[in-house]
Formats: C-alpha cells, structure tokens, sequence
C-alpha cells in the first residue's frame, strides 16, 4: 500500500521573495560519466598524489611527473593499472626502480618487478609531457582549459585522467599536492593552502600547494590568472576568493553572505570539515564544487546577489560531496539532493518557516513538470543521461524535506550530523544513510527509501467532488 506524506503549506503575510527559479539550470551540471563503476574495491588504495607539471600556455604543452603512493588492498598484486590519456610518458618508476609498462586505450599498466603484498606502500613515478585535450560530456568538457583569462582544470565527473595518471573514480580518495610552474604574470590557486611559491627564472612562477585531506579526483583542480586575492582573515575558517580584477568590486558584495552561510551550515550539519574555502572565477559554465576552492562561471558574479543561491549550495557540497562522497556516481542525490536541500535550508534562515514552504513549493513544483515531460526515473540510479537533472537535485530535496517532516526536526538534523560524523573524510552509499537515519530515529524506514528513493515517479490522486442540491450551505 503506498505510503504518503502530505505537507500544508500555509503563508502569511511576511514579504517573501519569489525562490530564483531561474538558477535552477545553472546549478545542474548535466553531466554523466561513461560507464558507472559500482566496485568500490580495487587492487590498491590511493593514499596522495603529488602532480609536479610546467605548464606552456603559448603551447597548450604540459610536462612534468605525477607521484602516486598507493597502498595495497589485495593479497598479491603485480600490476597496478591507472586511468590516463593523450600524454607521452617518459618514465615510469616504482620506489626509484624503472619498471616496463603498457599504456593505451586510456589505461596505463604498471608492471612491479615482484608481487606486492596486501599492506605494502609503493611510491609510483609517472614523469610525461603533452598537449591536454578536452574530452566532451553533454554539458562542458574536461581536462585542462586554455583560455584568454585564465588556465584551470574541470574534470567532473572523471576527468582527471586527461592530465595525470589516477584511478578516477570517487571511492578512491587521497591527498593531493599541486607544485605547478606557469608565467610569472599568474597567480595559481589549488585545493588547500599555498606553502611557497618561488620565482624560477626565465619569466616563471612555481607554486606549491597541499591539501592534506582525502579527496575525490574529480574534486581536484588548479586555476591560474591574474587574479585579486579577497582574504577574510575574520572568520574561524580562512575565506579567500581568487577572482578577475576587474569583478573584485562585485565579488566582495556577492561573497559577502558567505562566512554568514558557513557559520549557519555548521551548525545544520557539523563543524566545517577543511582547512580554507574560496572562489576561484573561470570559464566554467555554472559552479563546480572543487574541495575548498569552488569554481565559478564569470557570468555569476554580478555584485547584485542574483546568485546567491548557487553560492549555497557550493558551498554545501564542502559537507555534502566533499568531505562524505559517494561511493559511485548511483548514488549523485547523496550530492546533489543534499545540497539543493541546503539552498532552502538557507532561504528558510532569511526568511522563516514561510520562505522554506515557499522554496519547497517551487522545487516540487519543478519536478513536477519535469515529470509531466515523461522523466519517470528513480532518485536512486537513474539513466545516465539524467545522474545530474530534476530527479537528483530537485526531487531528491523534496524527499529530504519529507524525511524531515516524518521524524521531526531535531532528528532529522541529528541525522545529518550522524551521517557526515560517521562518513567523515570517506564514501558512503544510500543504505548508509537509511541506516543512519533508522538508528538515529529508531524508525523502519524501508518503506519510505522503497517508495521515494528507489522508486520512481510521485503519487497520483483521482478524486470525485459530490454537490449537495439540498444543502443550503
């Protein structure tokens, strides 16, 4: 028997703003990788990558090498296989030894001297060069951008393998360190902190970045520019967007909101989990949730606030993402229903109890005319053409919402907290937050994952309205 929960949305007179609908397209990313790998154990475990590369604009030409320390996972291993593309390689080392390798159709083959024992760290060496290319998806292209404002990185969903050897999928989560050399006309920003930055010689820059935090690869990145550093040194966490100069003015009113909006979220969810976090403007054609330095489309930064909205929820992705991510690209809502929820979550902070009915109203109500257009596809699993649409991002929210209706707020909220605490720095998977939730609120809650999460579609009423002739009222 299906089960369904209705929710009464009453409005007083409190002066609301209409929800932004119209940054609804801008936040989806419409992206889907090739194939969806479900297995979350591999041979090795990335423990740090370090990406050392000299980047020539003019040329489009990268060179450099790429250190990956990986752990072995299996009782016996003798070939590490890694996920890369279009480079020439120039060496290949394990533990300072050169090792033979096979390398192509976007596999690179690492053949160890010995077999390698489950427990045992091997420090592999990849040094190459080449000319990055842009690997298309439906929405942007992933690789290494060549732009006349500036060169950075985009490599959601798996796009990391067009410019350093990794095992590119989200399960596997490690540090990472960027030492990139660029013009000495550019400033280069990266996940985490800069450590130093030395002038090389010749009209080059190098600058050392570490993040010293488990991350997805699709979550790394590089951007470098001529940009205005806007420090807030006020808050707990250290703020620094990285942005074009002649937008400083309109970032710092449009960014304005955000040590506020962190503050607000670490209460929601937990302590805010990384080191730093920023913007760094680009050419990418929304907000891409790089591990604590985000990256913007230029054309979001109006100095207006018109897209504040995307700002959030970015920025809720540092929790909901970022530090728990999903353990394969099935699970996208565990992303993106989190963070489209903590939009809402934001209007209701602004504006009360009135303003989170009000954006819930515009959320369902665009799913609903998603699904009039035939989208009849599960939270859970969808078609990979639809991993990142109205299904992942704005239903998923609605079903959060209820979640929250069914077992009460402070639950609810303790449920979240519970789930990232537990998940902190690693993946998890849908039954890992249901289970959460079931022994946070003691309830059974199958039959709502059953019917909302795993199945598709929504509850569809018939009704009839009787009129009674003799009544007088």
């Amino acid at each position: 028997m299906l089960q369904i929960i209705l929710s009464v949305l009453l409005f007083g007179s409190i002066d609301i703003p209409t929800p932004p609908s119209y940054v609804r397209d801008i936040i989806k990313k419409q992206v889907y990788p090739a194939t969806v790998d479900v297995d979350s154990v591999h041979s090795y475990d990335v423990q740090s990558y370090s990406i050392n590369l000299e980047i020539d604009p003019g040329n489009k030409y990268i060179e450099g090498f790429t250190d990956i320390s990986c752990r072995i996972v299996y009782a016996s291993v003798d070939t590490l296989t890694f996920d890369f593309w279009d480079m020439v390689i120039e060496t290949v080392m394990v533990d300072g030894v050169g090792v033979p390798y096979d390398y192509g159709g976007g596999c690179l083959d690492v053949l160890l001297p010995s077999a390698a024992s489950a427990g045992e760290t091997l420090l592999v060496h990849v040094a190459y060069s080449g000319y990055p290319q842009i690997h298309s998806t439906p929405f942007w292209g992933e690789g290494i951008y060549f732009t006349n404002k500036a060169i950075y990185s985009l490599q959601c969903p798996e796009g990391s393998r067009y410019w350093y050897p990794s095992w590119d999928k989200p399960f596997d989560k490690a540090t990472v360190e960027m030492i990139i050399t660029v013009p000495d006309t550019l400033f280069l920003c990266s996940n985490g902190l800069l450590q130093d930055s030395i002038n090389t010689g010749g009209g080059m820059i190098t600058y050392s970045w570490m993040h010293d935090y488990p991350t997805a690869t699709y979550l790394q990145l590089f951007a470098a520019s001529r940009y205005v550093q806007l420090k807030d040194t006020m808050h707990v966490v250290p703020i620094i967007h990285y942005v074009y100069p002649e937008d400083s003015a309109n970032a710092v009113a449009d960014f304005s909101m955000i040590p506020e909006a962190i503050d607000y979220y670490s209460v929601l969810f937990g302590p805010y989990p990384f080191e730093k976090f920023g913007f760094n403007e680009s050419g990418v054609g929304g907000g891409m949730e790089h591990q604590t330095n985000v990256s913007l489309g230029s054309f979001l930064i109006t100095g207006t606030g018109a897209y504040e909205m995307v700002f959030v929820h970015e920025l809720a992705h540092m929790w909901w993402g970022d530090m728990v991510t999903l353990v394969d690209w099935r699970h996208c809502w565990l992303n993106e229903g989190f963070a489209t929820y903590a939009e809402a979550l934001w209007w209701e902070h602004l504006y009360g109890k009135d303003g989170l009915k009000a954006y819930m109203t515009d959320l369902q109500n665009q799913y609903i005319s998603w699904e009039g257009g035939g989208h009849l596809y599960p939270i859970f699993d969808p078609p990979l053409q639809y991993l990142y649409s109205t299904t992942t991002y704005e239903k998923a929210a609605t079903v959060l919402h209820m979640l929250r209706f069914l077992i009460g707020d402070s639950l609810f909220f303790n449920t979240l907290k519970t789930y990232g605490n537990t998940y902190k720095y690693i993946n998890a998977s849908t039954d890992d937050f249901k289970n959460i939730a079931e022994m946070v609120s003691g309830e059974g809650l199958d039959w709502f994952f059953d019917e909302w999460i795993y199945g598709a579609g929504s509850p569809k009423f018939k009704y009839t309205i009787y009129r009674d002739t003799n009544s007088d009222s």
